[in-house]
């Protein structure tokens, strides 16, 4: 069946001259200077040295300063670039370190448990009427009994919505870590190993005694999901030395909205944030799930407003953030987040999605392809965002990435990128990124 996913068909903007594609200039690169070129081509201003990104790309108007003045109320302190010293640190070769991370992860580490099962299977749950397609936070007991009854129609991997992102990050050649808790039990084991060998390098503590966070994914005929989630040891995450030095030597942090379910996290959250602001590390939130924000939503304007600078969210999450009154229209609700939040990403499945930048809008219509499992779609579409903002890509070809990262996962059985077709986005955009 072919199935529309939000995103480009083709490389947008692009031109012929001569019988070869030309990009038009890069007047609107998302967040100026972001990658390779960070640490050069200082200037100095009322005293200080201004790093590229801040001043903007070649020129161009789109700074961070400029994105969040045109914000409206989530202006950024005026960030300063200023390398950590340590072991093999060389000022103005960031790119070239592997110490260094293009993407940190701040979220829930969750093992996936993923099963077929029937509406009958369902309503022998007890968990109430009603929660077929839904997600429903479970307790321990609760967690052991159905992973009992589907032990031997299931599969297990590595999961949650950031872990997927951070996946697809590392298959398009961006470096991330994933900060986060795991337990002290062959769930934590199985999902370090997993991440570790897909080059996600994992900041991960394992207090004695605690178990790993699950989803259980339940899929009925319909392709309807049930998502049963399990927090775990992710109450625990707490704001340390090591994860301050994680995000002094990330370029974007992100953070997952799952976390504000769990209160004692959200003061780590905030230190986090302090320390991104100060070393000038973008940051960025996923909405997560509208139940999180329906029992958030103040919370999340406050945060959002105040410190974040990209926000991703589906058309039902960003409607549930910009008010009832944007219900049903993304484009909407995208510009009415946008006047809290310099970069706005909402996608609407068929409808295709919205991109908002430094107060402009651009719809980007939807890739048609063969769906297979939308599983994973929008962690996929936001690993194509980062891609791009990490390798100074302009906000349309931003888009068009994460389009083609999402129909490629869409039109395959789970979640994850497949290491052919990271392989032809990377060859798509390597002239580009090399311009």
């Amino acid at each position: 069946m072919s199935h529309a996913v939000s995103g480009v068909g083709a490389a947008a903007g692009v031109r012929a001259l001569g019988g070869r594609a030309v990009r038009p200039p890069r007047a609107d690169r998302v967040l100026g200077v972001w990658g390779a070129q960070q640490p050069r081509g200082r200037a100095v201003r009322g005293g200080r040295a201004v790093p590229a990104w801040e001043r903007g790309a070649r020129g161009g108007a789109c700074s961070l300063r400029a994105v969040a003045q045109e914000g409206g109320s989530g202006p950024v302190d005026g960030p300063v670039w200023t390398p950590p010293q340590g072991p093999g640190d060389v000022p103005g070769s960031l790119s070239r370190l592997r110490p260094w991370t293009g993407v940190l992860g701040l979220g829930q580490a969750m093992v996936d448990y993923a099963a077929q099962v029937d509406d009958a299977f369902l309503a022998e749950l007890g968990l109430g009427a009603g929660i077929k397609g839904t997600r429903q936070v479970v307790g321990l007991e609760t967690k052991n009994a159905v992973q009992d009854r589907i032990m031997e129609a299931r599969s297990i991997r590595a999961g949650g919505s950031l872990t997927n992102t951070l996946l697809a990050l590392a298959r398009l050649g961006v470096r991330g870590d994933m900060a986060c808790n795991i337990g002290s039990d062959l769930e934590g084991q199985l999902y370090r190993a997993e991440l570790d060998r897909s080059g996600v390098g994992t900041l991960c503590e394992a207090p004695a005694g605690s178990s790993t966070g699950t989803v259980i994914v339940l899929t009925t005929p319909d392709a309807q999901r049930t998502m049963l989630s399990y927090t775990g040891t992710s109450s625990l995450l707490r704001f340390d030395a090591m994860l301050e030095r994680a995000i002094v030597r990330s370029r974007v942090l992100v953070i997952e909205g799952y976390l504000w379910e769990l209160p004692d996290t959200v003061d780590a959250i905030k230190r986090a944030v302090q320390v991104a602001k100060r070393h000038g590390v973008l940051v960025a939130f996923a909405a997560s799930d509208v139940s999180c924000i329906r029992a958030n939503r103040d919370a999340f304007l406050e945060f959002l407003s105040r410190d974040v600078q990209v926000l991703f969210a589906n058309a039902e999450e960003a409607a549930m953030l910009a008010g009832p009154k944007y219900d049903g229209s993304a484009p909407a609700a995208a510009a009415a987040l946008g006047a809290r939040i310099p970069m706005v990403a909402v996608t609407d499945g068929s409808s295709g999605s919205v991109l908002r930048f430094n107060g402009v809008q651009e719809f980007i219509p939807s890739t048609v392809c063969n769906a297979v499992d939308t599983c994973g779609a929008g962690d996929a579409y936001a690993a194509g965002i980062l891609y791009g903002i990490v390798n100074g890509l302009t906000t349309v070809e931003c888009g068009d990435v994460a389009s083609r990262v999402a129909a490629m996962v869409v039109a395959q059985q789970g979640s994850r990128l497949s290491a052919a077709d990271a392989d032809s986005v990377r060859q798509l955009y390597s002239a580009e990124l090399h311009s």
